[in-house]
């Protein structure tokens, strides 16, 4: 067996010791954001903080019906936030937070939110694979699902057209509201638009991100054009009036003529949208109180419209 020299092993340890090294990681940045808090009714959400990709996410239970959220930031010792934490809409996706550490360090954060819902979104069927709900233009819809909230504005309604695939939001009346029972909420107040096109469409519900369609189009389509009530009847000569559709659209009015003693006296129409119309006072026409007078709006293809105002004519 052969022996190592004593000074030689001396050697190679003295030589092993001097080269190990201690290397020390490199210091931790301390731009950070450490806590992000919401508060709610009965407590506090943690967002939770990824540092990886610098998101901060925070997910909302649907029944808290938050449409903004004041969130409390705390940051590492001595580090700055560029800026102002003010309240956030829950549907936003632009905020973001740039932290400055006391290291002169800096960090973007982007702030995720996350609603909770229960999924899928059901709306229950207008229509069915053998009968066609119809509606008509400017008239209100309901609709039925399981929205899980007392907050109508939370819900976006629109309309898909079966046939060109545009998509139209549904106008809101002065009645839209939702009333839940148990878990099946009713929305109400829908007005179809009175400038969508006719034919056949599908109802389409958005709620934070989630959606869902009817599986059946419902049709919608012209109706018999009707007149809101007419009160103010007091005219000069050649003057000009608005009437308005209620509960419908104008579409082909041909006519509108008064009944003045028993003789029928055209009013001509001097235009006219779906909702509305201008009409003109003969210049012609004597002055006068009239006293309350049949009119007749004629409308090609439906039935004519007839009612009465009241009528006085001064001069121009």
């Amino acid at each position: 067996m052969k022996h190592i020299p004593v000074l030689y092993l001396l050697l190679s340890l003295t030589g092993f010791a001097a080269c190990k090294k201690t290397i020390a990681p490199p210091a931790l940045s301390n731009s950070k954001i450490l806590e992000y808090n919401v508060p709610v009714s009965d407590g506090n959400i943690a967002g939770v903080i990824d540092e990886t990709d610098h998101t901060i996410t925070v997910y909302i239970p649907f029944y808290y019906e938050l449409n903004v959220i004041d969130p409390k930031v705390k940051l590492a010792d001595g580090a700055t936030l560029k800026e102002t934490v003010e309240p956030v809409d829950v549907l936003s996706d632009k905020t973001t937070y740039t932290v400055t550490g006391a290291d002169k360090t800096s960090t973007t954060y982007k702030l995720v939110i996350k609603i909770q819902q229960v999924n899928p979104l059901v709306l229950q069927e207008s229509s069915t694979a053998t009968q066609t709900a119809q509606y008509g233009l400017n008239t209100s819809m309901s609709i039925i699902g399981n929205f899980y909230t007392t907050d109508p504005n939370k819900l976006k309604v629109s309309l898909i057209s079966k046939t060109t695939s545009k998509e139209t939001d549904m106008d809101k009346g002065s009645d839209f509201s939702i009333n839940p029972i148990e878990d099946i909420y009713s929305l109400s107040g829908l007005i179809i638009p009175p400038a969508i096109d006719t034919g056949l469409y599908y109802i389409k519900v958005k709620k934070s991100g989630i959606s869902t369609q009817s599986k059946y189009p419902v049709r919608l389509k012209y109706l018999q054009p009707y007149i809101v009530v007419i009160t103010a009847g007091t005219f000069k000569q050649g003057d000009t009036f608005t009437i308005k559709a209620g509960n419908s659209v104008f579409v082909n009015f041909t006519s509108f003529s008064v009944n003045i003693k028993g003789q029928e006296v055209e009013f001509p129409i001097v235009s006219y949208s779906r909702t509305e119309a201008v009409i003109k006072v003969p210049e012609t026409l004597a002055t006068g109180s009239y006293g309350t007078v049949a009119f007749t709006a004629r409308f090609t293809g439906f039935n004519d419209f007839k009612q009465s105002m009241p009528l006085t004519i001064n001069p121009k």
